[in-house]
C-alpha cells in the first residue's frame, strides 16, 4: 500500500501569538520536526499545506525533499486546508493508495505511530485508521483511496473528524499516547520546554 502524509501547517497561531510552526524544540522548529519524522517513514510523498505564515515557514522548510502547497484559502477553515494536501499529494504521485494527516503541533508525534496506522490499515478491510488518546480521538489519521471523493467534499472547518464520525463503522483505532497534546498557546510550550 502506497501511502502519503499531509503535514497542515496552514494555521495562523492566533492563540499563541506568533507562528506556532516556527517554534524551536530542542534545536530545530516544531514544523520540521514533525516533517523529519515524516520522512524517516515508508510515505511517498510528503506534503506539507501553508497558509498563514506561509513564506516564512517555506523559508524554512525549502531544503527538505517534500511537496509544498500553498493554500490561500486557509481562513475558510481547516477542510480546506485537507483538500489541498490531498490534491498536492494526488498530483506529486498519482499511485497513492491511502494517505495520513498530521498537524505540524503534535510534537509526540513518532515514525512508530505512523508505521502503525498503515500496518493497522493493510491488515484491515476497513476504509480509516485513527488515533485514540486521552479524551478523544482523531489525527494523525489514515484514509484509505475509497474515501479521497468524500474528502474533496469536505468544506469550512469539517476537518478528518467529521469523516471519522460519518464512517464510524469503518474506523480501526490506534493508540498514540499523548495524542492529546498539542501546544495552542505560550504557556503550553514553555510547559512542555520545561517538562521535557
Amino acid at each position: 500500500m502506497k501511502t502519503a502524509i499531509v503535514v497542515l501547517a496552514a494555521g495562523k497561531s492566533t492563540r499563541m501569538g506568533s507562528p506556532k510552526q516556527l517554534l524551536d524544540l530542542f534545536g530545530k522548529s516544531m514544523v520540521v520536526g514533525i516533517l523529519d519524522t515524516a520522512l524517516k517513514t515508508s510515505c511517498y510523498p510528503i506534503v506539507a499545506v501553508l497558509g498563514a505564515n506561509g513564506i516564512k515557514i517555506s523559508k524554512e522548510i525549502k531544503k527538505l525533499p517534500i511537496t509544498v502547497i500553498d493554500n490561500p484559502n486557509f481562513e475558510s477553515g481547516m477542510a480546506s486546508s485537507i483538500v489541498s494536501g490531498l490534491i498536492g499529494a494526488y498530483m506529486t504521485s498519482k499511485e497513492i493508495d491511502s494517505i495520513i494527516f498530521v498537524t505540524a503541533d503534535q510534537p509526540q508525534l513518532t515514525t512508530e505511530h505512523i508505521e502503525n496506522l498503515i500496518q493497522k490499515a493493510e491488515g484491515s478491510e476497513k476504509n480509516i485508521v485513527a488515533s485514540k488518546f486521552i479524551g478523544g480521538f482523531g489525527i494523525p489519521a489514515l484514509f484509505k483511496k475509497s474515501l479521497f471523493e468524500e474528502i474533496l467534499d469536505l468544506k469550512g472547518d469539517n476537518g478528518a473528524k467529521k469523516l471519522i464520525m460519518k464512517f464510524k463503522d469503518s474506523v480501526e483505532f490506534v493508540e498514540f499516547k499523548d495524542g492529546n497534546l498539542d501546544l495552542d498557546t505560550m504557556e503550553d510550550y514553555k510547559n512542555y520546554i520545561n517538562l521535557n
